[in-house]
């Protein structure tokens, strides 16, 4: 039987023909092998004791502390001594090396590019997305022990693992980091190879949560700390089990998979992530008013946020064309849906509310009124202005504002209502955040001069048309503010033509033009930026953008800090409903949601990188999420998803 000694030269010398162990992953295998020339191997000879600087590499194996070295600034090759000890070497071993028995030295030589450094560093260290806001590590891998892995929460942990938001975020990563259970092939404890039975391997994930608190609303804390030690010790601590959500979804990037080695393996230990999102707000919009998403595509699209950090899906949820919600107060109004089969339910929209709640995302239901609302028209003619003009809603029915209300009361959260956690019971609203958007956008007024009870209605309070749609829009914004505890969030038109009559926190969302947030904020009022200006840079996920120019579009610009800090909530990427429907909403949105995403998590000065992108784009394919290209097709042949 082979020494480890023996073993360790063996492989060594054999690069070119073996395949390396011990954690070292495929492209890392490949990359040494196609560039074994820059390596020079001297047998009998070790580094001059004098001069040469040089630290202990505690590895299992030659090839692991290459990579180490090709890791590690000011490493310049690697020494293997009689006891089978190794340690990484300065660039002046390579004029100051000795004879001496039993040694071998591994240099880089003097010929070989500076690139072949960052390839392997990039391919060992795994592009976390979106980037963190501090990160620090070493050049450690650690295996990850599959038949003993298991989460466990920590004693003084707030919550326990039987919390459902813990319960999925567990069941998640595991599905998550093992896929195709590579675990059943792992050799057996008796099967590791001798050289290897010595390390340390991750078997626990420990969880420490700080609050009790399960409510998800807007500002909930997403803050979280990842420590994986060099022994592979594992422990995430946050503040709400949302926050234990985004620490798990990085630990899971940062897990590799090595068929050479038939290991799972985290590069790059000890690590120490300490990381939470710039923005409270980050968001999808999506539109199933004018094509129906199935709950199928919802849920998908739901995951997906979780891979990318997102946290908020605005649902707008009827316009002109259909009306596919259920209700009890207004069972009529589901008569505008497309069909019978494109619908959706009060249990099936409860279900995806939870759904998201369990995977840290809000819904913020869309209820735009009075414009785009002609589809309540079909079910209940007597709220529109006329029976061939149908559109904004007739602001001269008391009848009309009445069933607003009661719908409201059916789908919004009131004072009295709990809403931290999601709940089957009948009398529940369907919605549990506590903000609503509003709309008020595109009021086209020709309907109302055309009604002559409307016309009546504004003489006898000597008030124009325009002056009817603040009136509007005034009523139901007090309405949700009195009654139901929930901050409005309108349209950027609302602001330029009715700001001085809605409620003092009305939240506006600038959809026409950037410039509009500085006025908004200068104004006293929060902002959500999703602009369909700036070319390239456009949040409109409808027209045509790219991945930088949507990274791009700063939030802030224009404003000092302070009023970023307190008046900027964040943004979403709109993805109106015309041209997409359940066969192409995820290609559409992605790439471009992933770019949006990282400017709404990572600290203002991130920018954008391609290569980080590319990676994200190949793990999602991974996992199931159809995105699109990060180019605008995939090319005349084949080739890998990070071409």
């Amino acid at each position: 039987m082979h020494s480890l000694r023996t073993v360790q030269l063996f492989v060594a010398v054999c690069l070119t023909h073996c395949l390396l162990v011990g954690g070292l992953a495929d492209d890392d295998s490949r990359e040494v092998r196609r560039e074994r020339s820059h390596w020079h191997v001297i047998e009998g000879a070790r580094c001059a004791r004098n001069g040469v600087k040089m630290r202990p590499c505690a590895l299992w194996s030659v090839p692991d502390c290459l990579v180490k070295c090709l890791n590690t600034r000011g490493c310049w090759g690697v020494e293997v001594r009689p006891d089978s000890t190794m340690a990484l070497v300065a660039a002046s071993c390579a004029s100051k090396h000795e004879e001496d028995v039993g040694y071998q030295l591994h240099l880089l030589r003097p010929e070989a590019p500076l690139s072949h450094r960052s390839r392997l560093h990039r391919r060992n260290f795994p592009h976390i997305f979106p980037q963190p806001t501090r990160a620090t590590n070493g050049s450690n891998p650690v295996l990850i022990d599959l038949l003993n892995f298991k989460f466990e929460m920590d004693e003084a942990s707030a919550a326990s693992a039987n919390d459902p938001v813990l319960r999925e975020a567990f069941r998640r990563t595991k599905s998550t980091v093992f896929p195709d259970q590579r675990s059943q092939s792992q050799p057996q404890a008796g099967e590791t190879p001798a050289h290897e039975r010595h390390v340390a391997g991750v078997s626990t994930v420990r969880v420490l949560v700080r609050s009790s608190d399960t409510a998800l609303q807007l500002g909930t804390s997403e803050a979280y700390e990842l420590e994986i030690d060099p022994t592979g010790a594992v422990r995430i601590v946050a503040d709400t089990v949302y926050g234990v959500v985004r620490g798990l979804d990085t630990f899971s990037q940062l897990v590799t998979y090595s068929a050479s080695a038939n290991r799972f393996v985290i590069h790059g230990c000890p690590w120490l992530i300490q990381d939470a999102p710039r923005f409270k707000h980050r968001g999808l919009l999506i539109d199933s008013g004018r094509h129906f998403i199935p709950l199928v595509t919802l849920r998908a699209l739901i995951d997906s946020m979780v891979y990318v950090k997102l946290n908020t899906l605005h649902w707008h949820i009827y316009d002109f064309e259909s009306f596919p919600l259920e209700s009890i107060a207004l069972p009529r109004l589901w008569e505008a849906a497309f069909s019978v089969d494109e619908r959706y339910t009060r249990a099936a929209v409860r279900d995806i509310v939870e759904y998201a709640r369990l995977r840290s995302v809000r819904v913020l239901v869309e209820l735009d009124l009075p414009g785009h609302a002609s589809s309540w028209c079909v079910g209940y003619p007597e709220f529109c202005p006329l029976p061939a003009c149908d559109q904004p809603l007739n602001v001269a029915s008391d009848q009309m504002f009445s069933a607003i209300e009661r719908l409201m009361a059916e789908l919004l959260p009131s004072f009295a209502d709990g809403v931290s956690s999601g709940t089957a019971l009948a009398t529940s609203p369907l919605f549990t955040d506590r903000m609503v958007h509003l709309g008020g956008d595109e009021v086209e007024l020709g309907c109302w001069t055309a009604s002559s009870e409307i016309r009546g209605w504004l003489a006898a309070r000597n008030i124009t048309a325009k002056a009817g749609v603040g009136h509007f829009i005034q009523r139901i914004g007090r309405r949700v503010t009195e009654h139901h505890n929930v901050t409005p969030i309108f349209w950027e038109d609302v602001f330029s033509n009715h700001r001085h009559v809605l409620p003092a926190k009305s939240i506006f969302q600038v959809w026409r033009s950037k410039k509009a947030v500085i006025s908004i904020v200068k104004a006293g009022h929060q902002v959500i930026l999703s602009n369909s200006d700036r070319g390239d840079e456009s949040w409109y996920l409808d027209l045509k953008g790219t991945t930088e120019g949507v990274h791009r579009n700063e939030p802030c610009e224009g404003l000092t800090e302070g009023e970023c800090a307190d008046s900027v909530l964040g943004g979403e990427g709109c993805m109106w409903g015309e041209r997409v429907d359940g066969s192409n909403l995820l290609q559409t949105v992605y790439p471009r949601l992933a770019s949006i995403a990282e400017r709404l998590w990572s600290p203002r000065e991130t920018t954008f990188s391609s290569v980080r992108l590319q990676a994200t784009r190949c793990r999602l394919l991974q996992l199931g999420v159809a995105m699109g290209p990060i180019v605008q097709s995939l090319g005349d042949g084949p080739g890998s998803c990070a071409s």
